[in-house]
């Protein structure tokens, strides 16, 4: 449930990893249906796979490894019918030529949203810039990024242009979690 919407606000750099439950959004200009489109994803995908994640966390709680958590979300995606693929290597591109570097998620799930998963005590810059980067690279329209490392389950938003390559500045939602 989308509780507030700042559309003045813009993030600088730093500022996006300021709160701990945030959810960024570039300001798409005109292009407003792929805005709509971002948004439908969220509302529909997202929570399919965040609630699948919350499932996950309540059979194991946390104190496992990371690929733990990975084989068990992806029996998850098979029960509960969502689509994903596993460990999807995408190409970065510099100055218009692929690099050999690869980056590759846990997941992408619906052909549109990277999910990257962790295990960790308390999620870090480090880690919300590698999501970030994911999509970044991907053109995928939202990356998740969800910590199974807590009693709670933890996960972070985060909104992509189609075509940046550079770090986004935008809008911030807050949402109820």
């Amino acid at each position: 449930m989308l509780y507030g919407l700042r559309l003045s606000v813009t993030l600088k750099k730093q500022s996006v990893f300021k709160k701990k439950h945030h959810h960024f959004a570039v300001d798409y200009g005109n292009d407003a249906d792929y805005y709509f489109e971002c948004m439908r994803t969220r509302e529909n995908d997202t929570y399919a796979v965040i609630g699948a994640a919350m499932e996950v966390h309540n059979q194991l709680g946390c104190g496992f490894t990371e690929k733990v958590y990975q084989d068990a979300l992806e029996r998850e995606f098979q029960l509960q019918h969502i689509p994903y693929e596993r460990e999807v290597r995408m190409r970065v591109m510099y100055k218009g030529e692929e690099l050999q570097s690869d980056f590759i998620p846990d997941f992408v799930c619906y052909g549109k949203v990277i999910v990257e998963l962790k295990a960790v005590r308390e999620l870090e810059d480090m880690h919300r810039a590698q999501a970030i980067n994911y999509g970044k690279v991907s053109g995928y329209p939202v990356s998740l990024l969800i910590n199974f490392g807590n009693t709670s389950l933890e996960y972070e938003r985060f909104y992509n242009s189609r075509n940046s390559r550079n770090f986004p500045t935008g809008e911030l939602f807050n949402e109820g979690l």
